[in-house]
């Protein structure tokens, strides 16, 4: 286990909340969340809307989805931890499963969660609870049942193979049913769940392969499958009006796959899933099942829809992968966009700052039907506003020499793409279509510079008119990452763990050299010609020009990888993370030291930096987060704020608060307002996001401790208002 041997360097990171310095992190992209969300539910007898999804993502709204209060790694289980389906019994009592054989408990309508996981290291996929006590869950090839609330568990192994069951629900004490099967077949138990047998649907149609179900009562049921061969395949709905003694077919379509299946009432219903190889489609009936037809959804969803839920005034959301939330006000009909992306979804892969205001980023597109594509875009106002530049392959490396000579590789196509004029031109320059796919970039001038892929490195002197091999071996395994501290000496690292390789003639010759300590290295970056760091499973530092290298301390816990490092002054420097609790790693001593500032609330993994100055940059990363920080990633809420007299922009009440607090916007509202709230030791304890402009919204503050509290109210870099809050 790794230890924090640096008590200087806790104290700087400590001091920053100590004394009350700053609002760490604002989130451009997306809003409100970035999580693939896998299901969601109205609360019985309230209109709260709570989701679930990856990264431990919990999030409700009490106002139709126009804001959204999010728990990150609720009950405080892991940030890795995917969250795939939740049940309520009631207004307050409620259950969520994900991975890691994880199962939590909310006994307040979701203010706060307990972990009550038993033992095991299983994806729970789907839960469902009749009381208190009495309760299921389900696994690969298994359902859990419960009837002391969690504490011990009888299993039992359904009769199929591969089966991961889901859409498991009861229509009353003793029955219920499960789906997913892919087979042409159901799972029913009339025992209370004690026993589970398969049901083979009696239909006219061979080869069915089933999925969603949903029994409204003991005689009408609805079930969704996939007819395949190599001629052609249809997705189907069939439904029951005698207990599945008999079937028929209602609907069939090329293309409407059929996911989930959620009915309001006995005759208002609606299927939701995936166009293939096109975007998504709503299903709806208002005939208990008998007809359907196609809503109509408007704006860009190409992503998964994967569930969905109404409030009794006909106003429902639908989530999907990658935050996707859309919203419909009448019954469904129609649906529009529900939540906010400066750039498309993607990875954002790399980046790079010209000046103190204007980055560049390479992404991967998340696109629809398995395409995938790539993006160059651009900002000039520190990252709120981004514009696409180039719109091709996946670009995964990015280098500019200035804010006018840039350059871009994708591993897809033998070929880099070269800007002159910031941008706003490209222009292809081949070097081997067929036979190189060009992952990292590394430039010196505008006339000379460097490609390596795969165990080839390409050298051009001529600003990317031609280009000749200066490096064709395997001696790496392939090349991960190559970089220059000068203009004569260059390094690179690849597959194999503790080597690297390094030229000091501009590239003319390359020799192996060994790290001193063993690392797998993902990146190599140099301050100046004498001081640089490898960066992998481990931090390493250099300071006399890579011929020795140390192991630095990072502050970090368990397995780990680096992705990227940037200094943006010779003390100041970050790193990102993943595979680990930790995703943000700070230096204020020139890499001599490292620790976590674990203040970024996001559920995805960080992979790339551009800062302008030592405290104002950009961490972004998977599903396109975009965070930006004024303050290098620590606390900064003035303390002159902290007055009960200087309230400007917002008023909240009633002041004193118990359970519900009215915040309303005084001043012309933007598109979004984000919501904070923080201890007077300024911890930030609370986080809403307004999506759209409400002149005032309702917040439960139930779940927060008695006592003082700031709200700070913010929207893009702007804080519009500060107002002291006493919590009863």
């Amino acid at each position: 286990m790794k230890t924090i041997p640096l008590l200087l360097m806790m104290l700087w990171l400590n001091s920053s909340v100590l004394f009350g310095q700053a609002v760490p992190w604002y989130r451009i992209n997306p809003n409100p969340i970035e999580s693939s969300l896998n299901e969601i539910v109205n609360i019985p007898g309230s209109n709260r809307l709570m989701a679930v999804g990856s990264g431990a993502t919990i999030m409700y709204s009490d106002n139709e989805g126009a804001s959204w209060i999010i728990s990150y790694k609720p009950a405080g289980i892991s940030r890795m931890t995917n969250l795939n389906a939740i049940h309520f019994v009631n207004s307050d009592l409620g259950f969520v499963v994900g991975n890691h054989s994880t199962l939590l408990k909310t006994t307040n309508s979701g203010a706060s969660w307990v972990d009550i996981s038993p033992a095991g290291n299983m994806d729970f996929l789907d839960v469902y609870f009749m009381d208190e006590q009495t309760g299921f869950v389900t696994k690969y090839d298994t359902v859990m049942k419960t009837t002391d609330g969690g504490s011990t568990w009888v299993q039992t192994q359904l009769k199929t193979w591969r089966y991961y069951p889901k859409h498991l629900h009861f229509i009353n004490d003793t029955t219920g049913f499960l789906g997913n099967t892919n087979g042409s077949y159901y799972f029913k138990t009339t025992d209370g769940g004690d026993s589970w047998d398969s049901t083979t649907i009696v239909t006219d149609t061979e080869n069915i392969s089933l999925s969603a179900i949903k029994f409204l009562d003991e005689n009408i049921g609805i079930i969704s499958g996939e007819i395949y061969n190599i001629s052609y395949s249809y997705y189907l709905i069939f439904r029951t009006d005698d207990g599945g003694e008999t079937w028929s077919e209602v609907y069939s379509h090329s293309f409407n796959s059929i996911k989930n299946i959620y009915f309001f009432d006995s005759l208002t219903g609606f299927t939701v899933g995936p166009r293939i190889m096109y975007d998504n489609m709503i299903l709806k009936t208002d005939d208990g099942g008998i007809t359907w037809h196609e809503t109509t959804l408007s704006g860009y969803n190409w992503c998964n829809l994967n569930s969905l839920a109404f409030l009794p005034d006909g106003k429902g959301i639908s989530i999907g992968s990658y935050g996707q939330i859309i919203k419909s006000t009448d019954w469904g009909e129609n649906w529009n966009i529900g939540y906010q992306r400066v750039i498309d979804n993607s990875k954002i892969n790399a980046a790079t700052v010209v000046n103190q205001s204007a980055a560049f980023i390479a992404t991967t597109t998340l696109a629809g039907g398995g395409v995938l594509s790539g993006c160059i875009y651009k900002t000039t106002d520190g990252g709120y506003s981004w514009s696409r530049l180039l719109n091709l392959w996946p670009f995964n490396s990015l280098v500019f020499v200035n804010s006018d000579f840039g350059v871009a590789a994708s591993d897809a196509y033998g070929a880099v793409y070269k800007t002159t004029d910031g941008g706003n031109n490209w222009a292809e320059h081949e070097i081997d279509i067929y036979n190189f796919n060009p992952l990292y970039l590394c430039f010196i001038n505008e006339q000379i510079g460097f490609v390596g892929g795969e165990d080839i490195i390409y050298k051009t002197t001529d600003g990317c008119e031609t280009w000749e091999t200066c490096l064709d071996n395997y001696v790496l395994n392939g090349i991960k990452d190559l970089t220059f501290s000068d203009d004569s000496t260059g390094f690179a690292v690849g597959y194999l763990p503790d080597m690297f390789l390094r030229t000091g003639d501009q590239g003319a010759t390359w020799v192996t050299d060994t790290f001193d300590v063993s690392i797998f290295a993902n990146k190599l970056y140099f301050i100046n010609a004498d001081t640089g760091f490898a960066i992998g499973n481990k931090i390493l530092k250099t300071i006399n020009g890579g011929d020795t290298w140390t192991e630095v301390p990072d502050g970090c816990e368990g397995s780990i990888s680096f992705t990227d490092i940037d200094f943006p002054t010779n003390q100041v420097g970050y790193i990102t993370a993943s595979d680990n609790e930790e995703t943000l790693l700070k230096t204020v001593d020139g890499g001599g030291n490292w620790a976590p500032i674990g203040l970024m609330e996001t559920t995805s993994t960080p992979n790339a930096l551009a800062f302008f100055s030592a405290d104002e940059g950009l961490v972004m990363g998977d599903n396109s987060i975009i965070f930006k920080t004024y303050s290098g990633g620590m606390v900064d809420v003035p303390e002159n704020q902290f007055t009960e007299t200087n309230n400007f922009g917002i008023t909240c009440y009633p002041n004193p608060v118990a359970n519900k607090l009215i915040v309303d916007f005084i001043d012309v509202k933007p598109n979004w307002q984000l919501l904070e709230f923080y201890s007077v030791s300024g911890e930030l304890v609370k986080k809403l996001i307004t999506s759209e402009s409400y002149s005032k919204v309702s917040i439960d503050v139930s779940d927060l401790k008695t006592g003082v509290y700031i709200v700070v109210s913010k929207s893009a870099h702007q804080i519009n208002g500060v107002v002291k809050i006493v919590k009863l």
